[in-house]
């Protein structure tokens, strides 16, 4: 039970390692679209209220698109998602069929040392 234990934990600690190397590649892609609106309200002091509305709708483009792929619910985060729980269930299927099979060759043993014992009778 001990090493299912250690497989399961060691898939958890990984599959947690992923979800945060996707969350810093998110921030990442975040600074590139805020610096992206920076340039775009370059001309009007910053203010996103005095921009024309083409730079209004470029920047909420660029927004949606960033939470349409890198939101916590966006593209990749199901991806990976899905993908992991696809991982968790081979795992939890790879250890029943290792206890299946320990417990079979357990049980076989325990027959040929049962017969052994009748047989030295």
């Amino acid at each position: 039970m001990s090493r299912q234990y250690d497989s399961m934990q060691r898939l958890l600690k990984k599959q947690e390692e992923e979800r945060a190397d996707l969350m810093n590649a998110a921030y990442l892609c975040w600074l590139e679209v805020k610096q992206n609106e920076r340039n775009l309200l370059a001309d009007f002091d910053g203010h996103y209220e005095k921009a024309f509305p083409e730079i209004k709708e470029q920047i909420n483009e660029g927004r949606q698109s960033y939470f349409k792929v890198w939101g916590a619910e966006g593209e990749l985060a199901a991806i990976m998602a899905e993908r992991q729980e696809k991982d968790r269930k081979k795992l939890v299927e790879q250890l029943s069929v290792r206890e299946q099979l320990q417990s079979y060759y357990e049980d076989r043993n325990n027959r040929n040392k049962d017969k052994d014992k009748d047989h030295d009778r």
